[in-house]
């Protein structure tokens, strides 16, 4: 599903992007964000950080809305963390754009299906037409989402993980607890 994303409503917060920053892992971002009140989210807990919350309005209904918070250094984006149209309060959702912010196992943006392979639970989450994801083999709330760009035989999916050729690169990674 796409989503239209609205204007920045306000920034939390500016820092001074040029100072070194200790990026947090993926499971350290999973205990920071998860579950936690979006209100309570401050500059203190990401300090090298640029945070900026916004309203995101679904495309088709612009009735749902629901808060993102969006998490930059040196003008670009890291990784957003969502709350959702039920409970507009809490987090319920991280997303990871950048090769950085890794597992603790070192998996993240960009790599390898190879390097993946033996990181990734054996069994293939059901997803829609034209995506395709593969879960954490330690935390299953982490989902490596692939770029299928010049690989069609994958737009309907996989059924196994042998059928992902090597060269297939993780797009993003989105962590999603399930209740």
């Amino acid at each position: 599903m796409q989503y239209l994303f609205l204007f920045f409503l306000s920034v939390i917060t500016a820092t001074n992007d040029k100072e070194p920053c200790d990026f947090p892992t993926i499971n350290d971002l999973k205990s920071a964000l998860m579950g936690k009140k979006v209100g309570t989210i401050n500059q203190a807990q990401f300090k090298c950080l640029t945070i900026k919350r916004r309203t995101v309005v679904d495309d088709y209904n612009e009735q749902v809305t629901w808060v993102a918070l969006d998490f930059f250094y040196e003008g670009k984006a890291l990784f957003m963390a969502e709350s959702n149209w039920v409970d507009k309060q809490t987090i319920s959702r991280i997303t990871i754009f950048d090769k950085r912010i890794v597992t603790t196992s070192g998996l993240g943006v960009g790599q390898k299906m190879s390097t993946l392979r033996t990181g990734v639970a054996k069994k293939i989450p059901s997803g829609p037409d034209g995506e395709l994801s593969v879960r954490d083999l330690k935390d299953p709330d982490i989902y490596y989402h692939l770029n299928l760009e010049g690989h069609k035989k994958l737009f309907y999916g996989a059924s196994s993980l042998s059928e992902i050729p090597d060269q297939v690169v993780v797009k993003m990674i989105v962590i999603m607890e399930k209740e």
